[in-house]
C-alpha cells in the first residue's frame, strides 16, 4: 500500500487517494500508462483490479530504483536523509566545442588541513585512470574544482596517502555518478543536477546519457556533442503539461513550477559554496518545494508551513560545525552550517557603496548622481537591495563579497540595502529643487490607511522596515509595526504607503 501517489493536474503533480482513482478509473491501470507517480521516488505505479479486495497503489518488480521507502515497508514513517549519502559536486565545463569534466573538493578547515601526513589527494576511477592533486591548489573558501577527464565515470574514488578520519567528515571517500542511467546538467552552472531533482519551463540543461535520443520539440531535445563514452544533449521543457511532465520523469526528473529553493532568513550569512558562515547560536531558513530537511542524521519538523509549498525551520546550532541536507528520497541540497568560534554577536553588516570610479558614496543624502548613472554595492552579508524610483520599484539580490551593480540612478530614487530583517544601509540621491509647502496631515493619512480596502497583499520585512525608516509620523510608523506582525496589508494601504515613502523621509 502505497500513501505517496500523485496525478498529473492542472500543470502540476497532485496528491490522489485510492479512493479518488477509484472512482475517476474503475479499472486496473498498469505502471507503463504513466498516470500514477510515487511521490518519494518519482517512479510510476500501478492501481490494482480489486476483484477480491479494496484496490490499491503498488510498485512493479521491474522497477529500476528498488529502494522507495513506501515500498520497502508499506507505510510512510519519514527517514532522515543520511550524511553518507552525500557526495562531491561534479560539473561538465565547455572550452570551444570541447567538453570535459571535474570534480569539487570543498573547502577543509586550515586546523585539519595542517594535521594531515600527507599533501595530496588521489582521484580514480573504473577505467583506471588517476590524478593526482596537491593540497596546495585548495581554495581557502569555497570549493576547489580539479580535472578529471573528458569522459564521465561511473564512479570516483578519493585516496590520500595517510588516511585520517577528519577529512572524510568533508569529502566523501566515494562519488558514484551512475553515469550509464543518464545525467543532467545544468547548463548555467556546469553543476551535475541530482537524481529526483525539479526541473522549470524555459531552462535550459545538459543531458549526457549512452544512448541515441531523437530530436524532439516539447519538450525541445537536440544534440550538441558526442562524447568519449556517451552523447550530450540540450534539453528543456516548453510547457507545463503532461508530456513535458512524462518524459523528465523517464530521466528522473521532475517538471514543477515551484523548484525546490533554500534561504538563509536568519541571522546575518555569507554562503560560498554551500558553506554559511555565521555567529548565531540557532539559523532560520525558508524552504520553498517539496522535501524535508535532515541535521547531523535528524529530521528537523518544520515551524511554519503550506504542505507541499513551503516551509520554515529553525535549527538550533549545537556544534561549530552542522551539515544539513534537504531531499525527499536523497540529497536534492545541502549546507555546512560553520559558526564562528571568535564570535557570539552577530555585529553590524558592512556595506560599502561606490561609483563607477570606485568612490564611496558616504552618508545617506546625496547631493549629485553618480557618473553614468551607475552605482556599486558590495556587502559583508547576503541581502536584498530595494530601489524606490520615479515610477519604478524593485529589488535585487546582494552577495556576500560579490560586487553588484545599479544602474539608472536618477533624482528622486532611494537604495535601501537590508540583511535579514534589519535595515543596514541607505542612501538617497535628493532632488535639486523640493516642494515643501504641502505638508502632510498625517492624522488623515493614518485613518486612510486604516481604512484602506482592497485584497490583502502579502508585504516582506524588508518592505515595512523602509516605511519605518522613510515615514516620521509616530502613530503610522506603530501602525506599520503592528502590520509587519501580520505580514499583509490592503491592496490601497500599500500603495498609499509606497507612493508617500518617496516623499517624505525621516532626517
Amino acid at each position: 500500500m502505497l500513501n505517496h501517489v500523485c496525478v498529473w493536474k492542472d500543470g502540476k503533480w497532485k496528491r490522489i487517494t485510492e479512493e479518488e482513482a477509484d472512482k475517476m478509473f474503475p479499472y486496473r491501470i498498469s505502471s507503463d500508462s504513466g498516470l500514477f507517480m510515487c511521490e518519494l521516488c518519482g517512479q510510476f505505479v500501478s492501481f490494482t483490479k480489486g476483484d477480491t479486495r479494496k484496490r490499491y497503489f503498488k510498485h512493479s518488480r521491474g522497477e529500476t530504483n528498488k529502494e522507495c521507502e513506501d515500498r520497502s515497508i508499506g507505510y510512510y514513517n519519514p527517514e532522515p536523509i543520511q550524511k553518507k549519502d552525500l557526495e562531491l559536486p561534479i560539473r561538465i565545463i565547455q572550452y570551444q566545442d570541447d567538453y570535459s569534466f571535474q570534480i569539487g573538493l570543498p573547502e577543509i578547515p586550515e586546523n585539519i588541513l595542517e594535521k594531515q601526513q600527507t599533501n595530496e589527494v588521489i582521484i580514480a576511477n573504473e577505467y583506471e585512470e588517476k590524478r593526482i592533486y596537491s593540497f596546495e591548489r585548495l581554495a581557502f573558501r569555497g570549493t576547489t574544482y580539479v580535472d578529471v577527464g573528458k569522459r564521465l565515470a561511473s564512479r570516483y574514488e578519493l585516496k590520500l596517502g595517510q588516511d585520517t578520519e577528519d577529512i572524510w567528515e568533508f569529502w566523501p571517500k566515494t562519488t558514484i555518478t551512475n553515469g550509464r542511467e543518464g545525467r543532467l546538467f545544468d547548463v548555467k552552472t556546469g553543476k551535475m543536477l541530482p537524481f529526483d531533482t525539479d526541473v522549470e519551463v524555459g531552462k535550459l540543461y545538459y543531458y549526457f546519457t549512452k544512448e541515441f535520443l531523437l530530436p524532439r520539440v516539447s519538450p525541445s531535445l537536440k544534440r550538441v556533442s558526442k562524447l568519449d563514452n556517451g552523447n550530450l544533449y540540450m534539453v528543456s521543457a516548453t510547457n507545463l503539461d503532461e508530456e513535458n511532465a512524462k518524459f523528465f520523469l523517464s530521466i528522473r526528473a521532475r517538471l514543477t513550477n515551484t523548484p525546490l529553493k533554500t534561504l538563509n532568513i536568519w541571522p546575518p550569512s555569507a554562503n560560498q559554496d554551500g558553506v554559511v558562515r555565521h555567529t548565531s547560536h540557532a539559523v532560520w531558513m525558508y524552504l520553498s518545494g517539496n522535501a524535508r530537511v535532515t541535521v547531523d542524521d535528524r529530521l528537523v519538523s518544520p515551524i511554519g508551513e503550506e504542505k507541499d509549498n513551503w516551509s520554515l525551520y529553525r535549527i538550533p546550532i549545537r556544534y561549530n560545525r552542522q551539515f544539513v541536507l534537504i531531499g525527499r528520497t536523497g540529497v536534492l541540497d545541502y549546507c555546512r552550517l560553520q559558526r564562528d568560534e571568535k564570535k557570539y554577536e552577530v555585529e553590524d553588516a558592512k556595506v560599502e557603496i561606490t561609483d563607477i570610479n570606485k568612490n564611496p558614496l558616504e552618508g545617506y543624502k546625496q547631493q549629485k548622481l553618480p557618473p553614468e548613472k551607475k552605482i556599486f554595492i558590495k556587502a559583508e552579508y547576503d541581502g536584498i537591495a530595494i530601489i524606490q524610483g520615479k515610477e519604478r520599484y524593485f529589488k535585487k539580490k546582494i552577495y556576500a563579497d560579490r560586487m553588484e551593480s545599479i544602474e539608472d540612478i536618477d533624482f528622486d530614487t532611494s537604495i535601501t540595502v537590508t540583511v535579514g530583517c534589519d535595515v543596514v544601509r541607505q542612501i538617497y540621491f535628493e532632488p535639486k529643487k523640493q516642494n515643501r509647502n504641502n505638508e502632510v496631515n498625517w492624522s488623515d493619512f493614518l485613518h486612510r490607511i486604516r481604512e484602506a480596502k482592497g485584497r490583502d497583499v502579502k508585504v516582506d520585512s524588508t518592505e515595512f522596515a523602509t516605511y519605518c525608516s522613510s515615514i516620521a509620523d509616530e502613530r503610522v510608523r506603530a501602525f506599520i509595526r503592528n502590520a509587519a506582525s501580520r505580514g499583509t496589508l490592503p491592496s490601497e494601504a500599500v500603495s498609499l504607503l509606497r507612493k508617500e515613502t518617496m516623499k517624505f523621509r525621516r532626517k
